[in-house]
C-alpha cells in the first residue's frame, strides 16, 4: 500500500512510503485526477481529513466513502457483493490473502465482461471495487450455522461500483444470477456470492461494508483496492500462468475432497 501503519494508543498512525503522496482535496477524492497522474488505486490510501497529524480509522473509512460517493456523481452504479467463501485451511493471515485473490480473481473475470480490452481503458473509467473483511455480529446471527462457523465466521463484502458505459449491459447483478453455477459451488472458492444493487442511503452502506475497519478488526492495509494500474494488469508469463493453473487445480481438488467427505458425514 502507499502507506503503512503504526498503532499508537488506540490510533492509527499513517507515514508515505515508496514515493506515493496524497495530493487530493480532504473533502473529495477526484480519482480522475488521480488516474491521470498515473498512480494506481490498488496502491493508494486516501487521506482524510487529520487531528493533530493523526488519522484515525474511522476518518480513513470515510474517506474511501467520499472515493465511492465521487463515482457516483459520475453515473457509476453502486452495489453490496458479498462474498462467502467454502472452508479454508491455514492460519488467519493466509486465509485473508487467498480470500482477496480469490476476490480479486472474480474482479478480474467481470472485468473483462465490462471491457473487452480494459488494459486500453482509463484506470478512473474503469469498475472501482472497495473490499474488506467482515464477520457477523452476534446480536444478528440470522444465518445458518455452517455459514457463521466456516472460517470462523469471515467473509468478504465489497463496494462494486459499475461503470455507466459497458459491455455488460444488464447490470452486475443479473450477470452475477445469470452466472451462479461458474462464480461458486462445492468445488470452486466461493460458497456463496450475493449481489445488491445500492439505491438508497449509499454512504450508509459503504461504512457497513467497511464497518470492520473503524471497529479495528482490520488495519488500512487489509483494504483491497481494486482496479490495479496497467502495468499490474499486464499479462503473467507461461511460467506464472502455469504455475497458477497448477494452484487452481490442487485447490479445487482439495475442495472436491472436502465436499465429498462433508456429503459422505451427512
Amino acid at each position: 500500500p502507499a502507506v503503512s501503519g503504526r498503532r499508537h494508543r488506540g490510533r492509527l498512525l499513517l507515514r508515505p512510503v515508496a514515493g506515493f503522496y496524497s495530493a487530493v482535496d480532504t473533502s473529495v477524492i477526484n480519482t480522475t485526477a488521480m488516474a491521470k497522474q498515473g498512480t494506481s488505486l490498488s496502491t493508494y490510501t486516501p487521506k482524510p481529513i487529520e487531528d493533530d497529524g493523526m488519522i484515525t480509522e474511522r476518518k480513513l473509512m470515510e474517506a474511501y466513502i467520499d472515493m465511492a460517493m465521487e463515482r457516483i456523481t459520475r453515473g457509476f452504479v453502486p452495489y453490496l457483493v458479498t462474498l462467502m467463501f467454502n472452508p479454508m485451511g491455514g492460519s488467519t493471515r493466509s486465509r485473508q490473502a487467498l480470500m482477496q485473490q480469490e476476490t480479486e480473481r472474480l474482479y478480474a473475470r467481470l472485468l473483462t465482461r465490462t471491457f473487452r480490452k480494459p488494459e486500453k481503458q482509463d484506470i478512473a473509467d474503469l469498475p472501482l471495487w472497495i473490499s474488506a473483511s467482515d464477520w457477523p455480529v452476534q446480536k444478528k446471527f440470522k444465518d445458518h450455522l455452517f455459514n457463521i462457523m466456516q472460517n470462523d465466521g469471515e467473509h468478504m463484502h465489497s463496494i462494486a461500483l459499475q461503470p455507466p458505459i459497458s459491455r455488460m449491459k444488464e447490470g452486475l447483478l443479473n450477470y452475477v444470477d445469470d452466472n451462479q453455477p461458474h462464480i461458486h459451488g462445492p468445488e470452486r472458492a466461493f460458497q456463496r456470492v450475493r449481489v445488491d444493487e445500492i439505491t438508497e442511503t449509499p454512504r450508509k452502506a459503504i461504512g457497513y461494508a467497511l464497518k470492520s475497519l473503524p471497529r479495528k478488526r482490520i488495519d488500512a492495509g487489509e483494504v483491497l483496492i481494486l482496479p490495479r494500474t496497467h502495468s499490474e494488469m499486464a499479462k503473467l508469463t507461461p511460467y506464472e500462468r502455469d504455475q497458477q493453473r497448477r494452484d487452481a487445480n490442487e485447490r479445487k481438488a482439495a475442495r472436491s475432497h472436502a465436499a465429498f467427505m462433508a456429503s459422505k458425514a451427512r
